[in-house]
C-alpha cells in the first residue's frame, strides 16, 4: 500500500509538473489575459518571428500574435507583400466557425445607414465599421460605383478607434439625413490623422453606447475583430465574411457584380 501511495503522490506530482510547465509555456504578454480569464487555445506558426494564438472570451474567439521573445502581443490583420489578408485566412483555419446564418439574420435587426441606387438591388452587403477607420473610408469610396448599380450596403457603426468614436457614430445616427451624415464623415476623413469628418455629438446618449457595444460584440462573434468587416449573403445563400479591405478581385465577389458599370450617385 505504501509502494501505492507513493506511486499516486509521484503521479499528482508530476501532473502537477506538467500542468505547471504548460502553464509556462505561455508567453509573457498573454499572462494578463489568462488572469483575467481568456482562454488561451492552440497556437500556430505565422511566420516571420510571429506566433499565432487562438485566444476565446466571452464568446468571442480572436486569433492573436506574440514576437519571438513573447514580450510583445499583437492585435489586427496581418498582410503579406502581395496583399493577401493572412490574418482572414488564418481564422479560416484555426477558428472554428459557428453557423452564420444567426448572426446575418441578426445584422438585418441592427441599426445601420442603408445606401442605395435607382438600379433594383441585386446583393446586400453589411460593413461593420467605425467612423475614424481609415480603411472604412477607402472601402466607403471604392463601393460608389456599385452602389449604384445593383447594391445595397448596410454600415453597421461600432466605435472603438479613437476616442471620439462614439460621438462621431452619434452624429450619424442621430443626422435627420444618414447617408448625407456618412457622407460628410467619409468625404472629409483626414488620412493623416485618422479622423472622419463629421463633427462629433456633444453628448453619447445611453441607448446609443449600448447600441454600439451590442454591434461590437456582434463583430466578435462573427469572428472578427478589425473594421471594416463585410458580411454577404452569397448566390447559393451561403453567409461570407472578410475582414479588413478586401482586393479587387474579392471585392467583386464581395458585392456579386461583375464589373461597377459607370458611377451612378446613390
Amino acid at each position: 500500500m505504501i509502494k501505492a501511495l507513493a506511486r499516486c503522490i509521484g503521479l499528482t506530482f508530476l501532473a502537477g509538473l506538467m500542468v505547471a510547465r504548460a502553464a509556462d509555456s505561455i508567453p509573457s504578454a498573454l499572462t494578463p489575459l489568462r488572469e483575467a480569464g481568456y482562454q488561451i487555445g492552440k497556437h500556430f506558426d505565422a511566420g516571420h518571428g510571429l506566433t499565432g494564438w487562438v485566444v476565446s472570451h466571452s464568446g468571442q474567439t480572436n486569433i492573436l500574435y506574440t514576437t519571438a521573445d513573447g514580450m510583445v502581443l499583437l492585435s489586427g490583420n496581418l498582410f503579406d507583400a502581395q496583399g493577401h489578408n493572412l490574418s482572414a485566412e488564418f481564422g479560416s483555419q484555426y477558428i472554428v466557425k459557428s453557423d452564420l446564418k444567426p448572426l446575418y439574420e441578426e445584422l438585418g435587426h441592427a441599426r445601420y445607414i442603408a445606401e442605395h441606387g435607382p438600379v433594383p438591388t441585386q446583393r446586400i452587403v453589411y460593413v461593420i465599421f467605425d467612423p475614424n477607420c481609415p480603411y472604412c473610408s477607402i472601402a466607403w469610396k471604392a463601393l460608389r460605383p456599385y452602389i449604384g448599380n445593383g447594391l445595397e450596403v448596410r454600415w453597421v457603426p461600432v466605435a472603438y478607434l479613437q476616442p471620439d468614436s462614439a460621438a462621431k457614430a452619434t452624429a450619424i445616427l442621430a443626422a435627420k439625413d444618414n447617408q448625407e451624415a456618412l457622407r460628410t464623415n467619409e468625404e472629409a476623413f483626414d488620412p493623416k490623422t485618422h479622423e472622419g469628418g463629421i463633427a462629433p455629438a456633444a453628448a453619447v446618449p445611453d441607448e446609443v453606447t449600448a447600441l454600439l457595444k451590442h454591434n461590437e460584440d456582434l463583430l466578435g462573434r462573427l469572428g472578427s475583430a478589425a473594421t471594416p468587416t463585410f458580411v454577404w449573403s452569397g448566390a447559393h445563400q451561403e453567409i461570407g465574411i472578410e475582414t479588413g479591405l478586401p482586393p479587387p478581385l474579392k471585392m467583386l465577389e464581395i458585392v456579386g457584380l461583375a464589373s461597377p458599370g459607370p458611377a451612378k450617385s446613390p
